[in-house]
């Protein structure tokens, strides 16, 4: 069956360079895209909030500034387009950010260096758990090195116009993971009860950005903090109320 393929079009409020956010995450091409133009493009792949749909999108950015994006599957425009404006950090007006440059030295010379950057979040704040969990007490490249061996081993292959990618498993497939190699002590287990936490709706990332920023996840405090996520798309709720869900359902 032939993969449904839909445009859309993100405005940013405020200066943006979709470059910049690419090569951050080292995932900015310079190659032919569908139209056939040699010009630069990102192509993302994960899994959709709430049914954990499997898609996959191409953007691209004109000289106006605009964000073109091309969806890759068969989940809903609007939902794949506020998802994508969140790990762009394109739901933030960023109108103000001109004016703070002007009254801090500091940040006006990492403006310069950094032309319209905004941060990279994960796709999702089931994910950026799930990372947390991988990373825990092991370096960042070996936790990249698990992660993209699950994805490819477990989760969803999407192809952009000739491009592979790999959605990470979803919460399903966690819940019946009963090992895997490069997850040691009760990474496992934890991994299985942040499956079962998002099946049954405790980790909807917007749920979890409304809420006060006071706790943060416990699993949170080690490499999933480096990669330039916004702390609310890592869980943070006040009280360790996200915490409180998923670990006890690891515990014997």
């Amino acid at each position: 069956m032939k993969t449904k393929h839909t445009s859309f079009e993100i405005r940013p409020r405020g200066d943006f360079s979709l470059e910049e956010g690419a090569n951050f995450i080292g995932a900015w091409h310079r190659a032919p895209s569908e139209g056939g133009e040699p010009e630069g493009h990102l192509h993302l792949a994960f899994l959709t909030d709430g049914d954990w749909t499997p898609v996959g999108v191409c953007l691209k950015q004109d000289a106006a500034g605009r964000v073109l994006g091309t969806i890759h599957g068969d989940s809903p425009k609007s939902a794949v387009v506020r998802q994508v404006e969140r790990i762009l950090s394109l739901d933030i007006d960023g109108t103000g950010w001109a004016d703070v440059a002007r009254r801090d030295p500091v940040v006006s010379r990492l403006q310069q260096m950094f032309p319209g950057f905004r941060p990279v979040n994960w796709s999702n704040a089931y994910e950026a758990a799930a990372w947390c969990i991988i990373s825990s007490r092991i370096s960042m490249r070996q936790g990249e090195g698990v992660k993209e061996r699950m994805s490819r081993e477990l989760g969803q292959r999407i192809d952009i116009h000739g491009h592979a990618l790999w959605t990470f498993p979803g919460p399903a497939q966690l819940v019946q993971l009963e090992k895997f190699a490069g997850l040691f002590g009760r990474k496992v287990e934890y991994l299985n009860a942040l499956g079962r936490a998002a099946l049954s709706g405790d980790m909807d990332t917007e749920t979890l950005r409304q809420m006060p920023r006071r706790v943060r996840v416990p699993a949170c405090s080690s490499a999933g903090t480096q990669r330039g996520e916004r702390a609310s798309d890592l869980g943070a709720a006040p009280d360790g109320r996200a915490a409180n869900r998923i670990w006890p359902l690891a515990r014997p």
